[in-house]
C-alpha cells in the first residue's frame, strides 16, 4: 500500500491559505493592496475585535464586473500576471492571485462591487465549504469586502491569534505604512466605535507625515534625493535627536511597496553611523524606485521580504544619498516653546540653561549678584563654575562665553547656541583622523622611551593579530615578553592626552571585537577612541583664542552637530523660548 497520498482539496486549500493569511493584518494587507491596484482614492478599514470577528475594507476604485467577481475567488486567479516573465517585472501591489481564495478558505466572506460601466452592483457570499453565491446589489463604484470570523474553520489556528489590542497594533502599523507611501489616497481605520486614525488625502509625503507625527517633526525632516544607474532614492530623515529605542521609526519602500529588508535598514544605519548615540534607532522614511526586473518581490508569500539583484549597489546608493543629506544639514536640536529638546542629554542641558537664566532674573540686575565688573566670573562660583567671555569682556553680539569649563555659549541669529566643547572637538578630531586614514596612514609620534603595558595572554594575541591595523593608526606596538606590549609611537593628534589610557582602551576594543569586523569598521572604532582621548575635556578652561579656533575649525567639519558617538554637540535655545521664559509675551 503506498505511503504517499494526495491531500483532499479542502485541506490543500487551508494549507495554501495559511501561507498567505497569518493573522488579521494579512487580510487587511491583501485587500488594501487590491484597492490600491484598482485606483482607489479613498480606502476605509473597519474592524471588530482587532479584526478577529470582522474586517471590512471599502474603496472607491474601479470595481469588478460579475464575471471578474466570480473568477476572483478561484485559486491562482489574477488580472496582474499573464506569463512566467511577469513574475520578475511586477508593477502592481498585489499579484499572487491567491488573496480572495485564501481568505475564503478560512473565513466567511461577502463582497459587494460595481464597475464604472456597469449598471448594477454585484454581491458575492462564500462560506467554507459552501459554493459561491452571486446576486444583484446596490453600491456606488468600487468594492467592499467583509471578512467575518477569521479561522473559524481552523480552531487550532484561531487559538494562536494574539489579544485584540496586539492584532489591532499590527494592522495599524501596516495601514499607516501604506498611508505614508500613498499620501494622495485618503485612508481611515476604525476598531469598533473607536476611530484609530483618519488621514485625508495629502499633497505630499511630508504633509501626510505631519498627520501622524506632528507638524514639528514634519518641519524638521531633512530631504534627501539622488540615485545612480536606474536606482533613485527619495527620503525624509528625522535629525538624530528624534531617534527611538527601537526600529519602529524606520519605514522602507521599494516601488511603493512597504518592505522589511536588511539591505535597506543596513544602509540607513550606515548613514547614521557616528552621528547617533549607540543603541538608538533612526526615524526615516526611505522610498526606493528601481527597475522591476532588478528586484524579486516573490520571495515570501506575504510579500514583505524582497531580494535585490545587486544588493551591494542598492546599499551603497541609499547610504550615500542619506549620508550626503545628513552631512550638509544643521541637525542641532532646537528648544521650541514648551519643549526640552529631543534627547535625555539635551534635556539635561536645557535644565542647566533654565536654571542659569532663572538666577539672572532673580538677581534683578547685572551687578554684584550677576556679572562681576572685571573678572568675568558668575557669582556663586562654587555652584556654577566659571563663566568667561572671549577676552573677559561682557557678552555681546557674536561673542563667546564658557560656562563651567564645559559649555560654550554663543549668540546667533536664531537664538543662543550652547555647544559641548568636548563633543565638538571630538567630532573635529574624528573627522581629521578619518580623512588622514583615507589618504593613507595616520602620522605617529615616536617616543624616546616606549610605553610598556602589561597584558593578559588574550590581550597579547589580540595585539599580535592587529599590529598592521595599529600601524595604520600611528601606533607601533611590539610584543615585549609574554605579558607586556611596548608602544613605540602614538598618534600625533593625541598631543598631551593620556597615552596609557588610550592604549588600554584600544587593547580592550581589539579583544572585544575579535576578528569579526571589517578593516573599515575597525578603523572607525579606533578613530572614535583616538578622537575621544585627543579632545579637550569637560572642565578644561579655554582662552578666547582657543574658543574661537575651535568654532572656526568646526565650520569646515562634516557632521559637526554630533560627536562620533551620536551625542549632540550643539543645542539652540530660540529667542521665542527665551521671551516666553522671561514672560515678555
Amino acid at each position: 500500500m503506498p505511503k504517499v497520498g494526495i491531500l483532499p482539496p479542502d485541506v490543500a486549500e487551508k494549507i495554501a491559505a495559511g501561507e498567505v493569511i497569518e493573522r488579521p493584518a494579512s487580510v487587511v494587507k491583501e485587500l488594501v493592496e487590491n484597492a490600491l491596484d484598482a485606483g482607489a482614492q479613498s480606502i476605509r478599514v473597519e474592524l471588530e475585535k482587532g479584526g478577529k470577528t470582522l474586517i471590512r475594507v471599502a474603496d472607491d476604485g474601479e470595481g469588478m464586473s460579475r464575471e471578474d467577481l466570480e473568477l476572483s475567488f478561484h485559486r491562482h486567479a489574477t488580472s496582474k500576471i499573464k506569463s512566467v516573465d511577469d513574475l520578475f517585472a511586477i508593477n502592481t501591489m498585489g499579484f499572487r492571485g491567491e488573496a480572495l481564495a485564501s481568505i475564503a478558505a478560512v473565513a466567511r466572506v461577502r463582497t459587494v462591487t460595481r464597475a464604472a460601466d456597469d449598471e448594477n452592483a454585484w454581491e458575492a457570499t462564500i462560506e467554507p465549504p459552501s459554493h459561491l453565491e452571486i446576486k444583484p446589489a446596490g453600491r456606488a463604484r468600487g468594492t467592499t469586502v467583509e471578512v467575518r470570523d477569521l479561522f473559524f474553520s481552523i480552531p487550532a489556528r484561531k487559538k494562536f491569534l494574539s489579544r485584540d489590542e496586539t492584532e489591532l497594533g499590527h494592522i495599524t502599523r501596516y495601514l499607516q505604512a501604506m498611508a505614508l507611501s500613498f499620501p494622495h489616497v485618503a485612508m481611515s481605520l476604525a476598531n469598533g466605535k473607536r476611530v484609530v486614525f483618519e488621514a485625508g488625502a495629502a499633497s505630499s509625503v511630508r504633509r501626510r507625515l505631519a498627520a501622524f507625527y506632528g507638524e514639528d517633526m514634519a518641519e524638521d525632516l531633512l530631504e534627501a534625493e539622488g540615485g545612480h544607474e536606474g536606482l533613485t532614492v527619495y527620503a525624509l530623515i528625522a535629525p538624530p535627536f528624534y531617534s527611538r529605542t527601537n526600529s519602529y521609526g524606520l519605514y522602507t519602500y521599494v516601488n511603493g511597496r512597504y518592505v522589511r529588508d536588511r539591505v535597506l535598514s543596513g544602509a540607513v544605519s550606515q548613514a547614521f553611523s557616528g552621528i547617533m548615540e549607540p543603541r538608538r534607532y533612526p526615524v526615516a522614511f526611505v522610498y526606493v524606485t528601481i527597475a522591476p526586473e532588478e528586484v524579486d518581490v516573490n520571495v515570501h508569500p506575504a510579500k514583505m521580504e524582497i531580494r535585490f539583484r545587486d544588493s551591494g549597489k542598492v546599499r551603497g546608493v541609499v547610504s550615500g544619498v542619506l549620508s550626503g543629506a545628513l552631512l550638509k544639514a544643521d541637525i542641532a536640536p532646537r528648544i521650541r516653546e514648551g519643549e526640552a529638546g529631543g534627547s535625555p542629554r539635551a534635556e539635561n542641558i536645557y535644565r542647566s540653561i533654565e536654571a542659569f537664566y532663572d538666577r539672572r532674573v532673580s538677581a534683578g540686575d547685572y551687578g554684584a549678584q550677576g556679572w562681576s565688573q572685571g573678572g568675568g566670573r558668575f557669582a556663586g562660583q562654587g555652584q556654577t563654575g566659571d563663566a568667561r567671555t572671549a577676552g573677559g569682556e561682557p557678552l555681546g553680539q557674536g561673542s563667546l562665553l564658557q560656562v563651567k569649563g564645559t559649555y560654550i555659549v554663543q549668540e546667533t541669529d536664531e537664538g543662543i547656541a550652547i555647544i559641548d566643547q568636548h563633543a565638538l572637538h571630538e567630532r573635529i578630531v574624528y573627522a581629521d583622523v578619518r580623512r588622514r586614514l583615507a589618504e593613507g596612514n595616520l602620522a605617529g609620534q615616536r617616543l624616546l622611551i616606549p610605553d610598556v603595558v602589561e597584558v593578559t595572554p588574550e590581550e597579547r594575541l589580540a595585539v599580535e593579530r592587529s599590529r598592521d591595523l595599529l600601524a595604520r593608526l600611528g601606533m607601533d606596538a611590539e610584543i615585549f615578553g609574554d605579558d607586556t606590549v611596548a608602544f613605540n609611537s602614538f598618534p600625533a593628534a593625541l598631543a598631551d592626552a593620556k597615552r596609557d589610557r588610550l592604549a588600554r582602551d584600544v587593547i580592550s576594543d581589539l579583544v572585544a571585537s575579535g576578528s569579526s569586523r571589517s578593516i573599515d569598521e575597525a578603523l572607525t572604532a579606533m578613530a572614535e577612541l583616538i578622537a575621544c582621548h585627543a579632545a579637550v575635556r569637560a572642565g578644561d578652561a579655554l582662552g578666547a583664542e582657543e574658543l574661537e579656533a575651535l568654532l572656526a575649525k568646526a565650520e569646515n567639519t562634516e557632521s559637526r552637530y554630533a560627536c562620533p558617538h551620536g551625542r549632540p554637540t550643539k543645542l539652540v535655545l530660540t529667542f521665542d523660548e527665551l521671551e516666553r521664559r522671561f514672560k515678555r509675551r
